[in-house]
């Protein structure tokens, strides 16, 4: 069978070199595949970095306002010279901060700086920090505050430490912005994560990376499709007549067990959801990795998705790229015939019977009748980012 497939993946900055290549699994003498090419594209990914407008300069520091970026000098050896603007927030909200500077020093440091005139107080405490030296370099970095209650405006800026500070010493900034955060929670009321009875490492890892993020998953265990009456169920439907996907695919659609159990599971997961009156849920399979900025790209993903959505997916294995409509200032594509996978997904109420009703008939893997049904249906609002992937070994 010839195949294209297309994976996404986040590097950190420092990678410089990246080994990429093609494995055998469950593979046996004399097994061989054809490669007729491999290749990396950088991924486009909308950037709100943006040079601030105006700023004022904290104590005796000196601003220039270049073309690309404000160039701060210290123009002091003691306290915490630098720049600084204020922004209204809403209160009782989290936000994100979004710096890129570099500072130009051989001894002194820099810190992001918050502060609430109305409290009298700094929001952040000053532990990050951009450093100077011979091997100082330019630094993008997101942090996050929450905004406290009464709070409507607040002060946020880049501040020297007075540690080996000179009156030379500056700091090129490039952006400084602040935006509201719409987190995983927000928009999913519970969450599950599909694991097997006897695999409860992969779910701590999975509530691990989940509750980092301020989402607090529940396990479902997995039916196991190996186990009776499910593996003579599944044999069952092996070995009868083929459907008219069976004829169009020149097999059963379904493949192994595992998938059969997967169906079950996500029957189970579908009842309790409708039982318990839950108006969306979020999906996981028990071994994604979500991106290093997961919160901040979901936040800006949910920001442009029409609200009027009915599955949201997280993150595919896109086989072909003909026809996909790309738009990096949403952020968002999407899904059609040749979107697969299921491993990171949120779900809107209003397709739970849609979905139990087409896995009752178990007669399709689960992310391709029964999900693809709804996704590549014009009718529903079905949209992906790429915001998480699957391990594969």
């Amino acid at each position: 069978m010839k195949r294209k497939n297309s994976h996404w993946v986040s590097l950190f900055s420092k990678i410089l070199n990246v080994e990429i290549g093609v494995l055998a699994h469950n593979h046996a003498i004399g097994d061989y595949c054809e490669i007729e090419f491999v290749e990396v594209q950088h991924q486009k990914v909308f950037d709100r970095s943006v040079k601030p407008l105006t700023l004022e300069p904290n104590q005796s520091a000196v601003l220039s306002n270049n073309s690309d970026y404000w160039e701060v000098t210290a123009n002091q050896n003691r306290s915490t010279p630098g720049c600084r603007y204020t922004v209204p927030v809403k209160p009782g909200t989290l936000h994100a901060i979004n710096v890129d500077l570099e500072v130009v020093s051989v001894t002194a440091a820099a810190f992001l700086w918050a502060y609430s005139r109305s409290e009298d107080s700094e929001l952040l405490p000053r532990v990050h920090v951009f450093s100077g030296g011979p091997d100082a370099i330019r630094t993008k970095r997101t942090v996050y505050i929450e905004i406290p209650e009464n709070v409507t405006e607040i002060l946020i800026g880049v501040l020297f430490s007075s540690a080996g500070l000179n009156e030379s010493d500056s700091f090129n900034l490039h952006s400084l912005n602040i935006e509201e955060i719409t987190t995983l929670s927000d928009v999913a009321d519970a969450g599950y994560v599909l694991n097997l009875d006897d695999e409860g490492e992969k779910f701590s890892y999975c509530h691990h990376v989940l509750t980092r993020e301020g989402f607090n998953p529940q396990r479902m265990i997995a039916v196991r499709g190996a186990d009776e009456p499910h593996n003579s169920n599944y044999n069952e439907y092996y070995n009868s007549p083929h459907n008219s996907e069976d004829l169009r695919l020149g097999r059963k659609a379904i493949q192994s067990v595992g998938a059969w159990g997967y169906l079950l599971t996500m029957k189970k997961i579908l009842l309790d959801a409708v039982e318990k009156g839950h108006e969306s849920i979020a999906v996981f399979d028990d071994d994604i990795i979500l991106t290093h900025d997961f919160t901040l790209r979901f936040s800006r993903f949910i920001t442009n998705v029409p609200e009027n959505w009915e599955v949201l997916m997280l993150g595919a294995s896109q086989w072909n790229w003909t026809g996909v409509k790309l738009d990096d200032r949403l952020g968002w594509y999407q899904p059609n015939q040749v979107t697969n996978g299921s491993f990171a997904m949120i779900y809107h109420s209003s397709i739970f019977k849609k979905l139990i009703d087409s896995i009752d008939e178990m007669d399709s893997p689960f992310d391709s009748k029964p999900l693809k049904s709804i996704i590549c249906n014009e009718v529903n609002q079905s949209i992906l980012c790429c915001l998480a992937k699957y391990y594969c070994c």
